[in-house]
């Protein structure tokens, strides 16, 4: 068993940390998602946050449910609105981006590209037989989602959840990539390589 010394550890002297509870109003004034604010998850397809991610002063929610036609969505809000009380959240200052992942598919993960791509792990909005799988989305090509992988090792239905995506490394059109899992015993970490070509 190998220890933790005091040389591993960050230490954060004078740093302050700010905390919100901002986001609740961004998502109540997004014009597709906020009439399920505050719904069950399992029987309403209720709104679930399951991915966030900043990127270039931007905060993106990336929600498990609702899903509406076949449309996942991804909510995007100025991260420094989301700290700032004297001014209200209005439906201006929030863009909604829905991605056709599929029928009963919400979003369970997100990771940021080098190239500011988003890559999207996808998985059932509730408890249906859906694949867990792979997208990337192109901010800047029309915020439309490529499968580029189904994580068909799982069993679909079991109790093996793919919710925790990390990229490892980039290499040409090569994704090495860490996934964690709700169900298995430490996260039942596993290791992907996907070609995104």
């Amino acid at each position: 068993m190998i220890g933790a010394t005091a040389a591993d550890a960050a230490v954060y002297e004078g740093t302050a940390v700010s905390t919100t509870y901002r986001l609740s109003e961004a998502l109540l004034v997004a014009p597709h998602v906020r009439n399920f604010f505050s719904h069950n998850l399992m029987t309403d397809n209720g709104l679930n946050i399951e991915g966030l991610l900043v990127v270039k002063g931007k905060l993106y929610a990336g929600l498990r449910a609702p899903v509406v036609g076949g449309q996942a969505y991804l909510i995007a809000v100025d991260a420094e609105a989301l700290f700032d009380a004297k001014r209200p959240i209005a439906e201006s200052d929030v863009s909604e981006f829905p991605l056709a992942l599929g029928n009963d598919r919400g979003i369970r993960d997100l990771a940021v590209l080098s190239d500011g791509r988003i890559l999207v792990l996808s998985g059932p909005a509730q408890d249906g037989d859906v694949p867990f799988a792979l997208h990337i989305v192109d901010p800047n090509g029309g915020w439309t989602a490529k499968q580029i992988a189904v994580l068909d090792d799982l069993p679909i239905g079991s109790q093996t959840k793919a919710e925790g995506l990390h990229v490892l490394a980039e290499n040409d059109n090569t994704l090495d990539l860490l996934v964690m899992f709700d169900g298995p015993k430490s996260g039942g970490p596993r290791r992907y390589t996907v070609v995104t070509q």
